[in-house]
């Protein structure tokens, strides 16, 4: 199979390595020659400067990265040549047979993907996190875990097929990323993809609170939980002084408010994968704020 891969950072240059590794024709494309210097080193066949839709010759699938908006020549051009386009995150859950948690959303998920990954491995489960948060899926699918918590963005979403995560995580929907998506109607169908591909017997955790979010689970085909960090649920999590998961309460750690929608979301999803009671209320217990995590900012003109 011939392969051409749209960008040479982080999740681009992880897709290349997944390919050839499965033994793939590779090529790569990005407009900065100097982040193409080490796939160079690496013997990879590369392609700088201005885009020309000769780089589409002969290629059996294009894989993009998000630094290439959906309105940009080499996604409109290979859109059109009928050659199949999808993420990173698509091409490397191709190739993993283990399951796959899934978490998005405009402001959060960052969060919420580390405290899930953290409440696994303290309940003893092999999990790791990958996507927006640093590793890229394609590096995992080399030599995945037993299950991987992955943060997606609406980027990586909007160009998969067949990606299909056991738990799905929607943390809240802003508008965001509009000069990448046109709309803010395309950013939301985007964002939808993450549960387009469950079954009945999956999941869908979402933020009770958050208009979009809510309404846009009303869709997802499999068993949905409504959280918040305000109240208990009718679906019977949230917070009201404890984080709440069923019959589970898990006094908080002192965090703002969003923290603590941040920790029940994150709570259920782990139990749901499988986490136990001790190893959620443990991170809990120890989660402190990141650095840069929605912090007061001071301006002084």
């Amino acid at each position: 199979m011939n392969i051409l891969v749209l960008g040479a950072a982080v999740s681009g240059a992880a897709a290349a390595r997944l390919a050839r590794h499965l033994g793939y024709h590779v090529e790569i494309y990005d407009r900065r020659a100097a982040a193409l210097s080490a796939l160079r080193d690496e013997a990879f066949v590369v392609h700088s400067g201005v885009w020309v839709p000769d780089h589409l010759r002969n290629k059996d699938l294009v894989v993009t990265s998000p630094g290439f908006p959906e309105h940009s020549p080499p996604i409109t051009d290979a859109l059109s040549s009928g050659i199949s386009l999808v993420s990173e995150l698509e091409f490397a859950s191709m190739h993993m047979d283990t399951p796959v948690i899934a978490v998005t959303g405009t402001n959060g998920k960052t969060t919420v993907t580390g405290l899930i990954a953290d409440m696994l491995v303290a309940s003893g489960v092999d999990a790791v996190a990958a996507g927006n948060i640093g590793t890229a899926l394609s590096t995992v699918a080399l030599d995945p875990p037993a299950l991987t918590v992955v943060e997606a963005s609406s980027f990586q979403l909007r160009f998969i097929d067949s990606f299909s995560p056991s738990v799905a995580v929607v943390v809240n929907i802003a508008p965001d990323h509009l000069d990448w998506h046109g709309t803010f109607d395309a950013y939301v169908a985007a964002k939808a993809r993450i549960f387009e591909n469950q079954g009945p017997e999956d999941v869908v955790v979402v933020d009770a609170d958050d208009a979009v979010a809510s309404d846009l689970a009303r869709q997802a085909p499999g068993r949905t939980i409504r959280v918040s960090g305000h109240r208990v649920t009718e679906d019977g999590a949230g917070f009201d002084g404890d984080i709440v998961v069923g019959d589970q309460r898990m006094p908080p750690p002192d965090v703002g408010a969003s923290f603590l929608l941040d920790l029940a979301i994150a709570s259920v999803a782990a139990l749901e994968s499988g986490a136990t009671p001790a190893g959620v209320a443990g991170v809990i217990a120890g989660f402190s704020t990141g650095p840069h995590r929605r912090r007061p900012v001071s301006y002084t003109h």
